[in-house]
């Protein structure tokens, strides 16, 4: 038999219930990056109820490790699968929706243009009930041309038609086949998949030949190998035959398993067919290494499956996330930046055949099956040298037939590092224990919800005044798990336990029964004691089910987080013991930024990797970002707090979670630097060097430019140059005498505007180089000494080289022997250039002259005191004895020893006994003696002699002899007074 192919289409109108989205996204690190595992069941023992099967899952915790130091990133292929049907603009009713859609693919396409690699390729796949080939462009390499073709199609396209998933899906794998690339899919859209396009091949036998061939076949229908139908509102199915319709009431699947189509179970149960059958597609997409990430795109998100768009990119090792026309633009940038990072690809790998089909992976789970291998795959975004992420928390949901002891010993994890090398590692046995009679399970699903519509988790802002930074996690509970109807019992002292991870807290204003504690890891983790007892009776639990939330803020900004798996512990009275049974983390991802309002025009966001983003507040257009790495001062860390540096907001301080700080500025600066001395100099100083001015403040920001311009002083007036383009590095020489002003501006980046300009001023002079001293006088000389006479004094003269220095002013200090001589300028006045030595005493000395524009110019002149002082060593009258002087000078009657003395000075003259001489001291200081007119007799006359010696200290001396006066009657004659000696 040969086999002929009919196309056929498959519709499916229908709205099922929303399921919340999520993805699991983490950073992986450097050279040595890797990733550990742990496994452990979601509760040990778990029953067997006799009319169903147990559940139990496998929980594991994912946790990266070391850090990522490469820029460079493999090129990648990245195909857009975008969704035209009618519901994208609500059947015309909202054309604007569509149009954000659009808006948001534009936006992307920017991104992408900007940031790509020469060897990156992009593709782009419409799609509604089949896919629109006239609009589709094949992956081409990045260009201009590129990025417009596929604006060009974007535009061209309407909103028409039903929903295909798995035609799209198909055609991009196909482009993607054989690619060495980083393989990438973003499939965007608004509702359940309505449409499915399948090959359809009957067996068939030739019933007429003709020419050697043949021309006539006969189907047999009833052996479809593969089939396919329209499925219509009303219920109806259509199979098609080249061309030829039959209406069906049902439909082969590709077992041959006949599905009737007449009831509502019976059109769901055809859904699910067709849903599995579109996740086989996305199955074979993950196992050739693409990921694709999906978007559940729309305001009524009842319309949206986003479970089971979870579920897509789960196999892949992507994920999904929710968008509405607010946000769509955000979630597409969003995706496009996780492209564009490094990743650590990890895969989990189980195989059920060694249980005999007695467990199966439950419906829903993300994960692909094989047969009875099992394929859980995670990607992790590196961000460049930043920590390793937080752990990540995967689950999978099992069911099991039968009653037994299944131990999990063969969970391998393999991975692979960007670099392309491999690691594999095998995890350690879990084991779950089914039994006929065991304690109920409390299970439940974690939902996360932000405060309002414009801020849910993945778009969560941090504000000064602003709850935006604040959501919550909800819990749906619901205790399940008994054996039979006739057990009896009461589950009490719950608790809710959830690890909180880095950068979430609490909300302040959380309920009273919520408290924080550490936890086992080092971390922390909130408990909530709920006030809720269970009874369970007559198969049936009271309540059956039962909620829990918990009141959070995002810390610090935060990108892709996962809230980790909570778990809940309680009393069973039956057994009267505590169990603990956990909760599989939320499919929401957190995602926050931190936010600056300058409340005038612009935003400045500070991310997870430690971007900062300028955003223009009536656009959203982002005018100005940072990378890494930079030569700015910004670093690589989860933004936590951004606020003005000062009031003239020409700065803002960025404080990181680790509480470091940087400064991000609006307006350069420049830093000048003497050329000899490598000091550094302030702003207005003086100096006598040339002087280097170069950036020392850098504006952040890509493709920021810098101009510079020098003005001078000649006199009262400036003259100023244009502006010169300023390179990072360049230094720009001052070397004009006089003043020197440089101005600096720049543009792009963060610079505020060209009319910010910031400037310094230096006053270069010339500065002495040496110093000589010379004589004064009629012909002078340069000397190298000094002498001079105690107490007299010397003149020299200063000259300073080069003569025409700016400043020739100096200083003189006597810099040893200080107390033989001394030195100073002549006069107070800068430009005084002689100077003084004086003697104080007989002895050594020397003096420094040092230039006041250059210390380093300076000479040192020894000094050598004389001295002419002959010190007095005696005195005494020249005689004995004198008889009638008349006005005699005392200093003519005493001999001096030694004769030349200096200026001895008699300082008293006084005689022992009155009325025998008289003695004066006239206006000069002289003393004169002379014998009484009136008297007679004789007396001892002292002279006393001083000298002032060079010190300052006097020498005493004093001489003695008799004087006598004679009278012609009475008394003893001069005569025989005479004759006594």
């Amino acid at each position: 038999m040969k086999k002929n192919v009919v196309n056929v289409i498959l519709f499916i109108m229908v709205v099922l219930l929303i399921m919340p989205h999520g993805a699991i996204q983490t950073e992986a690190a450097g050279n040595d990056i890797g990733v550990s595992m742990t496994a452990s069941p979601s509760q040990s023992i778990v029953v067997k109820p006799v009319d169903s099967n147990a559940q139990a899952r496998i929980d594991m915790k994912m946790t990266p490790f070391g850090k990522y130091d490469q820029l460079a990133r493999k090129p990648v292929d990245v195909v857009f699968i975008f969704d035209t049907s009618g519901s994208m603009n609500e059947s015309g009713n909202r054309p604007q929706k569509f149009q954000s859609a659009k808006d948001a693919m534009y936006k992307a396409l920017d991104y992408f243009k900007q940031n790509a690699g020469p060897n990156d390729r992009f593709a782009f796949i419409p799609f509604n009930t089949t896919v629109d080939t006239n609009n589709v462009v094949q992956l081409t390499k990045k260009s201009d041309a590129t990025f417009s073709m596929i604006r060009s199609k974007v535009s061209n396209v309407y909103a028409l038609g039903g929903t295909n998933y798995r035609d799209p899906m198909e055609l991009a794998q196909q482009m993607l086949n054989g690619s060495a690339n980083d393989k990438n899919i973003i499939f965007m859209t608004d509702g359940h998949l309505t449409a499915s396009n399948e090959i359809v091949e009957y067996e068939s036998k030739c019933v007429k030949y003709r020419w050697g061939g043949c021309e006539e076949r006969e189907y047999d229908y009833s052996k479809p190998i593969k089939e396919a139908v329209h499925f219509y509102e009303n219920g109806v199915f259509v199979q098609y035959n080249n061309s030829n319709g039959y209406y069906l009431s049902g439909i082969y699947d590709e077992n041959n398993n006949f599905r009737l189509a007449n009831n509502k179970s019976a059109r769901l149960s055809l859904i699910q067919y067709i849903k599995d059958r579109a996740k086989k597609t996305a199955q074979q997409i993950g196992s050739n290494q693409t990921k694709m990430y999906s978007i559940g795109f729309g305001n009524n998100q009842t319309e949206l499956d986003q479970g089971y768009l979870e579920e897509l990119s789960s196999v892949t090792g992507a994920y999904a996330s929710r968008a509405s026309e607010g946000n769509v633009d955000k979630i597409f940038l969003d995706i496009a930046e996780s492209i564009s990072k490094q990743k650590l690809d990890a895969e989990v790998t189980i195989d059920l055949a060694k249980f005999g089909g007695k467990v199966t992976v439950a419906e829903g789970a993300n994960a692909a099956v094989d047969g009875t291998k099992v394929t859980m795959r995670k990607s992790f975004e590196y961000e460049y040298l930043q920590n390793a992420p937080a752990p990540v928390d995967l689950t999978l949901p099992l069911e099991f037939s039968a009653v037994g002891t299944y131990t999990f010993d063969n969970i391998n994890l393999t991975y692979k590092r960007p670099d392309g090398s491999t690691a594999s590692v095998t995890i350690p046995s879990v084991t779950i224990q089914v039994a006929a009679e065991a304690p109920p399970a409390i299970n439940g699903s974690m939902v996360l919800k932000g405060e309002s519509e414009a801020n849910p988790v993945n778009n969560l802002i941090k504000q000064a005044g602003a709850k935006t930074n604040y959501f919550s996690a909800e819990y749906s509970l619901r205790p399940n798990g008994l054996s039979n109807s006739t057990v009896r019992g009461t589950l009490n002292n719950i608790k809710l336990i959830q690890p909180l991870p880095d950068g979430i807290s609490l909300d302040d204003e959380s309920a009273s029964n919520v408290q924080v504690r550490p936890s086992a890891n080092g971390g922390k983790e909130a408990v909530i004691t709920l006030n809720q007892t269970i009874s369970y009776a007559n198969g049936a639990f009271t309540p059956a089910s039962f909620t829990a939330s918990l009141k959070l803020k995002a810390d610090w900004a935060l990108n892709n987080v996962t809230m980790p798996q909570a778990r809940v512990e309680y009393q069973d009275t039956r057994f009267n013991q505590t169990y603990s049974s956990s909760i599989p983390s939320a499919s929401e991802r957190i995602t926050s930024k931190v936010r600056l309002d300058d409340g005038n025009n612009y935003y400045y966001d500070g991310y997870a990797n430690g971007t900062i983003k300028k955003v223009e507040k009536s656009t959203g257009k982002t005018v100005a970002e940072t990378t890494f790495p930079n030569d700015y001062g910004l670093l690589p860390k989860p933004v936590k707090d951004i606020v003005f540096t000062g009031a003239d907001k020409k700065a803002i301080t960025i404080t990181y979670s680790d509480n470091t700080t940087a400064t991000l500025y609006f307006t350069a600066d420049i830093g000048l630097t003497g050329v000899t001395s490598k000091n550094m100099i302030a702003n207005g100083s003086t100096v006598y060097e040339n002087v280097d001015a170069k950036l020392s403040q850098l504006v952040a920001g890509e493709g920021v430019r810098y101009e510079y311009r020098i003005s001078t002083q000649e006199g009262v007036a400036w003259k100023i140059s244009e502006w010169i383009s300023l390179g990072k590095d360049q230094s720009v020489p001052l070397t004009t005498l006089g003043t020197n002003k440089i101005e600096v501006r720049s543009f792009g980046g963060f610079s505020l505007s060209s009319e910010e300009i910031v400037s310094k001023q230096v006053t270069i002079q010339k500065k002495a180089e040496r110093i000589e001293i010379w004589s004064t006088g009629d012909n002078p000389q340069k000397i190298d000494q000094i002498s001079v006479a105690e107490g007299s004094a010397v003149e020299f003269e200063v000259k300073v080289f080069p003569e025409d220095a700016t400043d020739p002013s100096w200083k003189v200090d006597v810099t040893s022997g200080g107390e033989f001589a001394g030195a100073q300028k002549k006069s107070d006045k800068k430009e005084e250039m002689i100077g003084t030595v004086f003697g104080v005493k007989e002895g050594a000395s020397e003096f420094t002259v040092t230039s006041n524009s250059n210390p380093g110019a300076k000479i040192t002149i020894p000094v050598t005191v004389t001295s002419d002082f002959v010190q007095l060593e005696g005195v005494a009258f020249d005689q004995a004895k004198y008889t009638n002087k008349q006005n005699e000078l005392v200093d003519n009657l005493l001999d001096i020893t030694p004769s030349d003395a200096t200026e001895p000075d008699v300082t008293n003259v006084e005689a022992a006994t009155d009325g025998v001489v008289t003695i004066t001291e006239d206006a000069n200081g002289d003393w004169y003696i002379e014998s009484d007119e009136s008297g007679k007799g004789y007396t001892d006359v002292t002279a006393t002699v001083t000298q002032e010696q060079p010190d300052g200290s006097t020498v005493t001396k004093q001489a003695t002899a008799v004087f006598e006066t004679g009278s012609d009657n009475g008394g003893e004659s001069a005569d025989s007074i005479d004759g006594r000696w």
